[in-house]
C-alpha cells in the first residue's frame, strides 16, 4: 500500500521524488517522475541511472543532459536535445559535437 501512495505521489507531483526515502525508490518510480518532469534526475540516486531514464529525461527536459552520466550520451540524444533547446550545446562532449557538425 506505501508502494502505491508513492506512486501516486510522484504522477501528481513528481518532485516529491526528492523526500522520498531511497529505501522506498525504485528504478520504475524514478522512470515514472521522469516521464513527467525531467529535471528530477538530479533527485534520483546514481545506480537507477540507466539509459532508459537518461533518454526519457532528455525528452522532457533536454537541459538534464548537464546530469546524464557519459556512458548514455549517445550522437542521437545530443541531437534530440539540441533540437529542443540550443542551450544544451554547453554540455555536449566536444567528440559528440564534431561528430554531429560532420
Amino acid at each position: 500500500m506505501l508502494k502505491q501512495i508513492i506512486l501516486e505521489s510522484i504522477k501528481r507531483n513528481p518532485m516529491s521524488l526528492e523526500g522520498v526515502p531511497e529505501k522506498y525508490l525504485t528504478e520504475e518510480l524514478c522512470y515514472e517522475a521522469i516521464k513527467i518532469r525531467g529535471d528530477v534526475l538530479d533527485f534520483i540516486p546514481k545506480k537507477f541511472h540507466s539509459k532508459r531514464i537518461s533518454e526519457e529525461a532528455m525528452r522532457t527536459y533536454p537541459l538534464c543532459i548537464e546530469n546524464i552520466p557519459k556512458k548514455y550520451l549517445t550522437k542521437e540524444i545530443c541531437i534530440s536535445a539540441l533540437r529542443k533547446s540550443l542551450q544544451s550545446i554547453r554540455f555536449i562532449p566536444k567528440k559528440i559535437l564534431k561528430e554531429i557538425g560532420e
